[in-house]
């Protein structure tokens, strides 16, 4: 498994980006570096909207808190640090585990959150920024391909789970 998280890295990793690619991903990152809450906690105090926005700022922080216990529990290094001729791109490279990822825990946590059969192209779109979020990390050199997958899956996860208990029925599709 370690072999092919280490291949797929190098599949998505250059260490010379195009300047472009490398401002994309680098904003794509800093979206999923928690950013994205400053434009939703206001929201807070819209009252028809309070429940769903707690619900999801609730959400963030049990995800947060579950990828740090994680990250201290598993204690993987980053790539950056593991791999020869790597290095973090665009960034001070984090210090902190690399295993799981909590951008890509973050951003499906928001995404999963706010998914809905009902909107289905909200959804898509959700999901892909998600993605980009998660491609962003190993782009720029500082997680493993795994990490941002397991990031993904708790994060969704809580997500999904969170809002299914803070929404009202009539909202849940």
């Amino acid at each position: 498994m370690r072999a092919l998280d280490r291949a797929l890295f190098f599949l998505l990793y250059g260490p010379s980006p195009p300047s472009a690619w490398l401002a994309f991903m680098a904003a794509w990152s800093l979206v999923g570096g928690g950013y994205a809450l400053l434009a939703i906690a206001p929201w807070v105090l819209v009252a028809r909207v309070r429940r769903a926005v707690l619900g999801l700022l609730a959400a963030i922080v049990l995800t947060a808190l579950v990828v740090v216990a994680m990250k201290h529990g598993f204690g993987r290094v980053r790539p950056y640090a593991a791999l020869e001729g790597v290095r973090a791109l665009a960034f001070t490279p984090p210090t902190d585990p690399s295993f799981p990822s909590g951008h890509a825990a973050g951003s499906a946590c928001l995404a999963a959150y706010f998914a809905d059969r009902a909107r289905p192209a909200r959804t898509a779109l959700l999901a892909v920024a998600a993605a980009l979020v998660a491609l962003s990390r190993i782009v720029l050199g500082v997680h493993f391909p795994l990490d941002t997958l397991a990031g993904a899956l708790v994060g969704g996860t809580i997500g999904a789970l969170m809002a299914r208990r803070a929404m009202p029925k009539t909202e849940q599709h």
